[in-house]
């Protein structure tokens, strides 16, 4: 048996998105479909001096096929959520395979509707690697088998401990002009959030985005802040609290939020996107 390395070459390839804790499934899944010639990158190919962000960003901009395991581990993961925007604002195709029974958020079901999706809850596991490997996008990164390779034991480097949330400092989908809006759930429409302070509430003298007729919002009910290719909320202490993905934050503090989280304020809900500049519009 040889040991794998992560794909690196200038034929298709496959990027594999998955939370670190799902680790011990996923690569069994992987070891597979190498076995059977295709073409994969994942994580474990990052040497530790590397700056984790950029190498990912790389990778997935230049792979043709991202397959995005979901689990609930994957839904609570940022760098997970990050990685699927960053593949839907690139069109790579995307293959969604889910490892386990997993509720989605609006925001993140919204963004997934499009995208292929297998569920290995309800296939065995040959009918599984049948449907992946007949598909005609993972047959063209798909060279010569190898059946006597096995994956190398995941790394983890001792001055870089492997977890869900290793960007720091800019993230690294926010390197080509994205900005960040919100859709209002109620109307559909976009909201355009600007980077150095957004407010919403109820009193248009006060706020950015203004909605009048909902008793629910305080005058000044939110601030949205964008600092370091990050997105914050802040509760201005409002009187019916914000709530993201139903869970109330606390006033007076700052809360990161990303793409796909549901915002609530008072009765009002709005999905947080991130997106190319030229394609948003207020």
């Amino acid at each position: 048996m040889s040991n794998y390395n992560p794909y690196e070459g200038n034929k298709k390839y496959v990027f594999v998105s998955y939370s670190h804790k799902d680790e011990s499934s996923v690569i069994k899944i992987i070891e597979r479909l190498v076995k059977n010639g295709v073409r994969v990158w994942y994580d474990n190919g990052i040497n530790p001096g590397s700056n984790w962000p950029e190498v990912i960003a790389g990778h997935l901009n230049n792979c043709d096929v991202f397959i995005s395991f979901i689990s609930k581990n994957a839904v609570n993961s940022h760098n997970c959520r990050r990685e699927i925007n960053y593949a839907i604002l690139k069109k790579k195709a995307v293959i969604t395979v889910f490892l386990e029974e997993t509720p989605l958020s609006p925001g993140m079901e919204m963004q997934l509707s499009s995208t292929q999706f297998l569920d290995t809850t309800k296939l065995t596991e040959d009918e599984f690697f049948e449907k992946i490997l007949s598909d005609a996008k993972i047959k063209k990164c798909t060279g010569n088998p190898k059946k006597d390779i096995k994956l190398k034991d995941f790394y983890i480097p001792e001055d870089k401990p492997r977890t869900d949330n290793l960007s720091d400092g800019k993230d690294f989908y926010f390197f080509e002009n994205i900005v960040f809006y919100l859709i209002r759930k109620d109307t559909g429409e976009k909201i355009k959030i600007k980077p150095e302070r957004f407010n919403i509430g109820r009193k248009s003298e006060f706020c950015d985005y203004a909605i009048t007729d909902n008793k629910t919002l305080s005058r000044l009910h939110a601030t949205l802040k964008i600092r370091n290719g990050k997105c914050i909320i802040y509760d201005n202490n409002s009187l019916n609290g914000v709530h993201i993905n139903g869970k109330l934050i606390p006033p007076n503090t700052e809360t990161e939020i990303i793409p796909h989280d549901e915002i609530r304020l008072g009765s009002e809900k709005f999905i947080l996107v991130a997106d190319k500049e030229e394609t948003v519009h207020n």
